[in-house]
């Protein structure tokens, strides 16, 4: 995992844990006799098969250190920042902004153009103004940015928005430090990178991460 603050590169570490997954539900089914009729309300739930989702904590400091690695002073926790995913190791920070309608709609080449498409779960201006890189952002000026689920099962902890180096997709998600995340634990962060599992062939995602 690399990282940066105020758009420099610093040392991070990423610790990932077990993946899971939802449940298959059973089929359903009915048994009916001949001649008669039969109401039947289907409830229909799918997991998506074009997304990878993370959440975890973020733990940040900032040090004035020795070569020998010991601290003359330590700056933090940060309770502030970014972190950021992406499918290339090279980033260029200084021509990082918000993603376009057509960066965004070339992401559906992962997703296809579905229901669960990068270019609609990434359909509403960003609501919390943030800084990155150097530069800051503020409300609505970001055009392609969702809400993911806290342990109440709703939108608006959570927040990432959809960047671009003019290359490359960054999904970056707002630190809110000490948030309760959508499986009832406590969370820093939370964030979706499409990712096709339909072919089995994994997608590597690449973690950055900023100080606020």
């Amino acid at each position: 995992m690399a990282g940066m603050a105020s758009g420099q590169q610093v040392n991070a570490s990423l610790s990932a844990g077990a993946s899971d997954t939802s449940p298959v539900w059973d089929r359903g089914s009915d048994s009916p006799l001949g001649g008669t009729s039969t109401q039947v309300d289907l409830v229909l739930l799918t997991q998506t098969q074009y997304w990878q989702g993370y959440y975890g904590s973020y733990n940040a400091t900032i040090s004035l250190k020795n070569a020998a690695g010991a601290s003359l002073f330590t700056w933090g926790p940060a309770r502030s920042g970014e972190v950021l995913a992406a499918r290339s190791p090279y980033i260029d920070w200084e021509g990082l902004g918000c993603a376009d309608a057509a960066q965004v709609l070339a992401e559906n080449a992962i997703t296809g153009n579905r229901s669960d498409a990068v270019n609609e779960t990434f359909a509403s201006p960003n609501v919390q103004a943030f800084s990155l890189a150097g530069i800051d952002y503020a409300q609505g000026q970001c055009q392609h940015a969702t809400f993911l689920y806290n342990a109440t099962q709703e939108a608006g902890t959570y927040e990432e928005v959809v960047m671009h180096d003019g290359t490359n997709a960054v999904y970056v998600s707002i630190v809110a430090s000490e948030g309760e995340g959508f499986a009832g634990a406590a969370a820093d962060f939370e964030m979706i990178v499409p990712e096709d599992g339909s072919d089995d062939v994994p997608t590597t995602y690449y973690f950055y991460a900023e100080i606020g």
